[in-house]
């Protein structure tokens, strides 16, 4: 999974992201946002939160990619701000 966030505004903040392995307890992946990773290598089907630290200037973007290590596939259930 990858995306991309456009900010029009500047914004310096935490970006939380959610993901819940409804399928099964086999999921594992990485999640990575503009460089730094944080890596779900236990099951996570009663969900897992993780949170960067983002500083974006006006116009700028935030990138986020989700790679499967294991499991069907990679999932990201959530993206809030704050």
């Amino acid at each position: 999974i990858k995306l991309s966030l456009s900010f029009t505004a500047a914004y310096s903040g935490n970006l939380e992201l959610y993901a819940l392995d409804w399928d099964s307890t086999a999921r594992r992946e990485i999640i990575s946002v503009n460089g730094q990773s944080a890596v779900l290598s236990s099951e996570f089907h009663e969900g897992a939160w993780v949170s960067f630290p983002i500083n974006v200037a006006a116009k700028g973007t935030v990138t986020i990619t989700v790679d499967r290590t294991a499991g069907a596939n990679a999932v990201l259930s959530g993206i809030f701000l704050g």
